[in-house]
């Protein structure tokens, strides 16, 4: 059985609430959040284009990677979510999201380990799959080969 690595159930202190929009984008399994660029949470966090963020609503959590809107199809209150993101949430029209930093992934050191020659045990495998299952490590194909060379090279004690 995999674990979770770290406490997820609790809104961090200076999260911002904005008002959660459906766009209907779909992104397949990829949580992403449309924002407008200009908005206040965007400039006071220093949330850019890519950055991944934590999004929230109730007990139930998601990692999106952010993207800015320069036009009105957005206003500064509302975050837009890609259908996957909409339904991993649950969300219902008029529903608010919280909007924050992630704490870091720590599989993600395991996986910079891996590629600076350090080996992968168990424990660590089983990290990194728990937090990619989760949402919270981002789905590309320069990541995957990185795993996928992780797991062809891993040692039993490294």
């Amino acid at each position: 059985m995999i674990a979770a690595t770290r406490d997820v159930s609790k809104v961090p202190a200076r999260s911002h609430q904005l008002r959660a929009r459906r766009l209907g984008v779909d992104t397949q399994q990829e949580a992403v959040v449309f924002m407008h660029k200009e908005c206040p949470v965007c400039r006071s966090e220093g949330f850019v284009a890519h950055t991944r963020i934590l999004l929230r609503a109730g007990d139930r959590h998601v990692i999106a990677t952010l993207y800015q809107i320069t036009t009105d199809l957005i206003s500064s209150d509302e975050a837009a979510l890609s259908e996957s993101a909409w339904n991993r949430l649950g969300l219902r029209d008029g529903d608010t999201v919280a909007v924050t930093h992630p704490d870091p992934v720590e599989p993600l050191s395991y996986v910079r380990s891996r590629i600076y020659g350090k080996g992968l045990n168990d424990g660590a495998l089983q990290s990194i799959i728990a937090d990619a299952v989760d949402g919270n490590i981002p789905t590309s194909t320069s990541f995957e080969t990185r795993i996928t060379f992780g797991l062809r090279h891993r040692t039993k004690n490294p």
